[in-house]
């Protein structure tokens, strides 16, 4: 008998050595990641803080260079705050402590605000963007600010893995789930 509890301590041991690791290379991952996607921003930043601090008089004098420089230091710093909010809104989900807000939610009215600070970029790369068959969805319940950056960071990201002259679009459909009912697919 002790050498069957033995074996079963051992098997618990390795198991959670397994799961360890696991979260090890998790933390990994994430470390890799939020290091990679500050130092985008964090680059912009010190580059154009530079270009400020380097400025001859004439350069001075050029109300649209001096402009450039603080718009792009002003660019770095607000995609900064946005990884460092997404890290911050990771650790609340990740310990449990993420309060929801819930409410009626238009989702058409969602993707239209989400989408928005992200038209100049959609003109930039010449990539359509088209929104189908959201004006029937039915109101659902949810966080909207929370929802809202969901769909911010999938347009995002759709930006980001879309080929210049390419097309994003978003589209919706009421559905039934078995598991819970109605539901919306986005």
């Amino acid at each position: 008998r002790l050498f069957d509890q033995l074996a079963f301590v051992h098997q618990e041991v390795g198991e959670l050595t397994n799961q360890l690791a696991g979260l090890d290379q998790d933390k990994s991952d994430f470390l890799s990641i939020a290091s990679h996607e500050l130092r985008t921003p964090l680059t912009h930043i010190h580059g154009y803080s530079r270009m400020l601090l380097d400025l001859t008089e004439e350069e001075l004098q050029d109300p649209n260079y001096v402009k450039t420089i603080i718009e792009g230091i002003a660019k770095g710093s607000t995609r900064m705050k946005e990884v460092v909010d997404l890290m911050f809104d990771a650790t609340e989900a990740d310990v449990g402590e993420i309060n929801l807000f819930i409410g009626s939610v238009v989702l058409e009215e969602v993707i239209e605000q989400a989408a928005r600070p992200y038209l100049s970029a959609f003109d930039e790369r010449r990539i359509a963007f088209a929104k189908r068959d959201l004006k029937g969805l039915p109101v659902v319940q949810a966080d909207g600010t929370r929802l809202m950056q969901a769909f911010e960071n999938l347009i995002s990201n759709a930006i980001k893995y879309t080929p210049d002259g390419g097309m994003v679009t978003v589209e919706g459909r009421s559905t039934v789930v078995d598991e819970i009912g109605p539901a919306v697919e986005i």
